[in-house]
């Protein structure tokens, strides 16, 4: 009983950081008419099951304001992006940014492996496949080695304990 309340309690510890992170900067206005321009993210832990255990994928999902007028903007106008690793056997690292202004999607993935590379590439037309057929105007490309660092925010992992 002590073991699972304390996985549970460093569970809603990680949820709790998570949503910190999630919080605009200190810097950020908060003024009513700065935030419709402001761009909204959520971090988040999603737990999966592999052959090798449980892994535990860290997500961040944001969006921007849209529009290059300022204002307010609807949401086909918006950006939406979803950023998460991997790191699983036999895979290794793999990386992933999707991107969706109004019904075109940006998928980018990258891997650090030459087989996953060729893997991924034999199933970029399949993927493309799939979201043409869930309405949407793809672009898929697939890369080799680490995505660049994102240039605004907090790093994936900036506020979990690595020690837990």
């Amino acid at each position: 009983m002590r073991r699972l309340l304390k996985g549970t309690n460093g569970a809603l510890a990680r949820q709790d950081l998570m949503q910190i992170a999630s919080l605009p900067e200190a810097h950020e206005p908060e003024t009513a008419e700065a935030r419709p321009q402001q761009a909204g993210r959520l971090n988040l832990d999603l737990p999966f099951m592999t052959p090798q255990g449980v892994a535990v994928a860290q997500f961040e999902i944001s969006h921007d304001g849209g529009g290059s007028g300022g204002g307010a903007v609807g949401p086909a106008e918006r950006t939406y992006k979803a950023r998460f690793s991997l790191d699983l056997e036999p895979l290794g690292p793999v990386h992933a940014l999707i991107t969706l202004t109004g019904s075109h999607t940006r998928v980018s993935l990258w891997a650090e492996r030459a087989e996953t590379i060729a893997r991924l590439r034999a199933g970029e037309e399949t993927l493309g496949a799939a979201l043409r057929r869930a309405e949407l105007s793809p672009e898929v490309a697939v890369h080799s080695g680490a995505p660049s660092s994102p240039s605004a925010g907090s790093p994936l992992g900036h506020f979990v304990d690595q020690a837990s």
